[in-house]
């Protein structure tokens, strides 16, 4: 999924949600946000608008927007930006004093998202590279005012390859060309990345995924605790399988670009269970907290019915079996209802943020 998801022991001192004392009574404090950001993938309740959302999402703790782009979005047979989407980003998030985390996707999930005319020219090729390379170019000169943070090209990319494991040589490659690209447009104060599930990382990509990350500044990945048929796994399963992630890449930053656990019984899981959730998420973030640049929560808002519909459709998954649970699992992951109530993962996610500084 796109536009689509642990208790720390420190000198006999358990946190527990916010804090706990220690023997002699006083409160032991959360680590600071220190230089930790935290994102949230915005979605507009009903009859929202976009600074609405943007607002609330300031206000949770959101100190770095994450902004997605598909390449042939910002690229078409009229030219560069012919929507003027880099104009607006330019604007945008710098009046707002907020960083960016920006990803481009040459790849989008189980999609190829490039221009047309390349749809059928290998990754590898100069002529795929070149084209990139001048994207970039493009995007640099035109937000000479946004604080871009992170930069990532392509988005679940292994899923895309279940498909197409042909491409995978051909990818490493582009991710080996266009990174040092990257760097020397906008220097060591962006880090690049490509971003795969954590499945994919731990399963079977796992030898892939490891070496196209040997040419990034740092590794990013996606995380939903599904079991098959698109239910969640308890919230107790999610620290083991974070730490097999960050066990993986030991001496490396990592960047979790997306997460988030659906609240609908139809998925086996509870508002309550959400919330537990994004604690355990925050508690799981102090335990890598010098190593775990980032973390993205999916979404601000639930879907409506109908918007997680075009996903299953998108997807391939309406009128299969599985839809009902599939569109609820889409529809469902969001912090607060589609009618613009706080659901109690949000109200959590605002705590735990405030509580360590942001």
């Amino acid at each position: 999924m796109s536009a689509f998801r642990k208790f720390i022991l420190c000198l006999s001192v358990i946190i527990l949600i916010g804090s706990c004392r220690g023997g002699d009574g006083e409160e032991n404090p959360l680590p600071g946000k220190g230089n930790r950001m935290l994102g949230l993938h915005i979605t507009q309740a009903e009859g929202g608008t976009f600074d609405d959302a943007f607002s609330l999402a300031l206000d949770a703790g959101m100190d770095c927007c994450p902004q997605t782009f598909f390449w042939n979005m910002l690229e078409d047979q009229s030219g560069y930006d012919p929507h003027s989407y880099l104009e607006l980003i330019n604007h945008y998030y710098p009046a707002r004093n907020t960083a960016v985390s920006l990803c481009i996707t040459p790849i989008e999930t189980i999609y190829r998202g490039v221009p047309a005319d390349l749809m059928e020219v290998p990754f590898g090729s100069p002529q795929m590279i070149s084209r990139f390379k001048q994207l970039l170019d493009t995007i640099h000169a035109a937000t000479p005012d946004l604080d871009l943070r992170f930069l990532i090209i392509g988005n679940e990319v292994d899923l895309y390859f279940d498909a197409h494991p042909g491409e995978w040589e051909d990818y490493i490659t582009f991710i080996a060309a266009v990174v040092p690209h990257a760097k020397a447009l906008w220097g060591e104060q962006v880090m690049a990345g490509a971003e795969s599930t954590l499945m994919g990382a731990l399963g079977t990509h796992q030898e892939k995924v490891k070496r196209m990350n040997e040419h990034t500044d740092m590794v990013c990945f996606s995380y939903y605790p599904l079991d098959p048929g698109f239910v969640m796994k308890p919230v107790d399963q999610v620290e083991e399988v974070i730490d097999r992630m960050m066990q993986a890449y030991p001496d490396r930053k990592m960047f979790l670009e997306e997460c988030g656990y659906a609240g609908s019984e139809t998925c086996n899981s509870s508002d309550a269970e959400q919330s537990d959730f994004i604690g355990t998420m925050f508690r799981i973030w102090d335990k890598y907290r010098d190593r775990l640049l980032f973390m993205g929560f999916l979404w601000l808002h639930d879907l409506s019915p109908a918007q997680a519909q075009l996903f299953a459709v998108q997807y391939g998954i309406s009128g299969q079996q599985g839809e009902e649970a599939f569109t609820e699992y889409v529809r469902s992951c969001g912090l607060r209802q589609f009618n613009g109530a706080a659901k109690p993962a949000f109200l959590r996610l605002k705590t735990e943020a405030g509580d360590r500084g942001w």
